[in-house]
């Protein structure tokens, strides 16, 4: 991130031009705050310190898909002009699971013929789909790292940097 210099006579025309400062794309919260978003709206953390597929997977599978999201996932987004939010605290391992059931139940759905259980698969479905999640206005690749390596620390499977 740039330093930004005190507001002048001199520079405030640059300010108010500046492109970094008002191009928050799709309405971003300044503020965190809950926001609804679909699973196309959501990337893994490109960063992400996990090398390794989580140990919990199965479970956590299995959790998600009998018990729903019981966390709300974190998100940011990294650059202005990036289309699609990042996981920010750790996540992308329930990111990963959420797309696997959506997929699992979109598909269960297309290969139903009773109507009552395919109504069932695709309700089902939508549930993976659209998610509530916490948005949190990015501040730098350092802070969400060490989101990252502290949640995935509290979860094992990181390796040290």
């Amino acid at each position: 991130m740039s330093k930004t210099r005190p507001l002048s006579e001199d520079n405030i025309l640059d300010f108010l031009q500046n492109d970094s400062v008002s191009s928050q794309q799709n309405d971003d919260p300044i503020a965190q705050q809950l926001l609804s978003v679909t699973l196309d709206q959501l990337q893994p953390y490109e960063l992400n310190p996990r090398r390794s597929v989580n140990s919990k997977y199965e479970e956590i599978t299995a959790s998600i898909e009998n018990a729903g999201l019981q966390e709300a996932p974190k998100i940011t987004r990294r650059h202005p002009d990036d289309e699609k939010f990042s996981i920010r605290n750790g996540g992308n391992t329930r990111l990963s699971i959420l797309r696997e059931l959506y997929n699992k139940y979109k598909n269960l759905t297309e290969l139903e013929p009773d109507e009552k259980k395919k109504k069932d698969f695709l309700e089902k479905a939508e549930s993976f789909y659209r998610i509530d999640c916490i948005f949190i206005p990015f501040q730098n690749d350092i802070d969400a790292l060490s989101a990252h390596m502290i949640e995935n620390e509290a979860r094992s499977g990181t390796k040290f940097i």
